[in-house]
């Protein structure tokens, strides 16, 4: 009788036409349909500093890694570099706000397992870095995709903060908006854009205000992603998106 019924199923089984069965699902990697999603944080600071690690991601080969970094220092030269299943990492040109130096950059996994990412200062001070492990991912997008590094000034509490406008060329790239705020050392708390999420952690790091912010953008097209802060301060912000 039990053999009965497993030959039927399997005869069930083969009938089934394939574009039918689901495609594409890949559950608990990335987003439910496959689509590129945040899977692991990390943040890290130090105080009288040359030099902080941010060693909690384990990524797969091939995720996508958006970092934002500071330090609190106006003449510092920050650098950065991975170790691990961390690649290398390429850099925004750091900006200076307020009484702070900051900027972003990203890479690819080159491997699977725990990624570590070292930040340093050449002047010794309060440093601040945030990341996140994004999965599955097929690159960033380049050109008008990356929305560069920049300053927004002093913006009041609770006000829209505009991240870089980018233009991207696939549909359902994640957009990353990254921010770091340079005067009220971690006074106030990010709040996340219409549509957008930050996950637990990256609304406020230790010694600085800091955010990342993500969001599936369905559409190809031009976006320009806002994210808002609690408290009147110098913000600087940068765009990127990640191809599915």
């Amino acid at each position: 009788m039990i053999a009965a019924i497993i030959r039927t199923l399997i005869l069930f089984h083969l009938l089934i036409p394939s574009s039918i069965l689901p495609q594409g699902t890949v559950w608990g990697v990335g987003g439910s349909s496959g689509m590129p999603a945040i899977v692991a944080t990390c943040n890290s600071s130090g105080t009288s500093a040359t030099s902080i690690n941010c060693s909690a991601l384990t990524v797969t080969s091939g995720d996508a890694i958006y970092i934002n970094f500071g330090a609190a220092s106006t003449s510092t030269t920050l650098g950065v570099s991975g170790g691990g299943a961390c690649g290398s990492f390429t850099m925004d040109t750091a900006i200076v706000a307020s009484g702070a130096t900051a900027t972003q950059a990203t890479g690819t996994a080159t491997g699977t397992g725990t990624c570590t990412i070292a930040v340093t200062s050449t002047v010794s001070s309060t440093m601040e870095v945030a990341a996140v492990d994004v999965s599955p991912a097929a690159g960033f997008e380049t050109g008008s995709g990356r929305g560069a590094w920049v300053s927004q000034g002093s913006i009041a509490g609770t006000t829209n903060i505009p991240c870089p406008a980018v233009t991207t060329t696939t549909n359902n790239d994640l957009i990353l908006c990254g921010a770091f705020e340079s005067s009220s050392f971690g006074a106030g708390t990010y709040t996340a854009g219409s549509g957008y999420t930050i996950p637990s952690g990256l609304a406020q790091p230790v010694n600085y205000g800091q955010g990342i912010e993500s969001k599936i953008l369905a559409t190809a097209g031009s976006t320009t992603p806002g994210i808002s802060y609690s408290f009147t301060a110098v913000h600087m912000t940068g765009t990127v998106a990640v191809k599915p």
